[in-house]
């Protein structure tokens, strides 16, 4: 091999001769990873945008809502209620923004005394809602109670049991809708009333429900 054939030096002939092969695939290399930084940009600037559109049209139907306090006329609560109500139109019935809109719809039809408005935005709560939504277990009590005012007990006692079904010991409220479930079946299924007392007493023992059984057993 000649000297000349391969020289290991900045510039090489061989680094120029690769260069000077592959200049094309080079450079058609270079404009793909400069399109695809593009694209992975333009995708970011895209959904910055879709979730600040969202975020606004969230702040929107909420804005009036945060404003209802204690001394809000019932004209107040029903602007509120507009608000939510053409707030729901712009989100798909799951998304996290919708269920807290029906949420916050079915304290405002309750302040109104629309046990049916309230009783409907829980329903959707319940329905649309994923177990790791705090909303979620909060609405099925409500909304238990809802039925129970309406004399629904059957669809009390379900919303009840949903809680302890999909939450076991891991909510606050698990222990008081068992003891709702005993309140329940005690006028009319002694057995089933009797089973939820046993499940508080072993698996809720520090519960002040499991500690009020015990108390009247006495």
């Amino acid at each position: 091999m000649k000297r000349n054939d391969f020289v290991v030096k900045d510039g090489s002939e061989s680094d120029k001769g690769f260069f000077e092969r592959n200049i094309k695939t080079i450079a058609i290399a270079a404009v793909v990873i400069v399109l695809a930084v593009g694209i992975v940009l333009v995708a970011r600037s895209l959904l910055n945008s879709k979730a600040s559109a969202e975020a606004e049209k969230a702040y929107e139907a909420y804005s009036d809502y945060y404003s209802i306090s204690g001394d809000s006329t019932q004209d107040d609560i029903r602007k509120a209620l507009t608000s939510l109500l053409q707030g729901e139109t712009n989100f798909s019935a799951k998304a996290p923004v919708a269920v807290r809109i029906n949420f916050y719809k079915a304290d405002l039809y309750d302040r109104l005394g629309d046990s049916d408005g309230r009783i409907e935005s829980l329903e959707k709560v319940a329905s649309n809602a994923g177990s790791e939504n705090y909303l979620l277990p909060i609405s099925l009590y409500d909304l238990a109670v809802a039925y129970e005012d309406k004399g629904d007990i059957s669809k009390a006692a379900e919303c009840y049991y949903r809680i302890y079904e999909t939450y076991g010991g891991e909510s606050e409220l698990s222990d008081r809708s068992l003891f709702a479930l005993y309140r329940i079946y005690c006028q009319n299924d002694i057995t089933k009333a009797n089973g939820y007392k046993k499940i508080l007493e072993e698996d809720f023992k520090d519960s002040e429900y499991t500690k009020f059984l015990l108390a009247i057993d006495r």
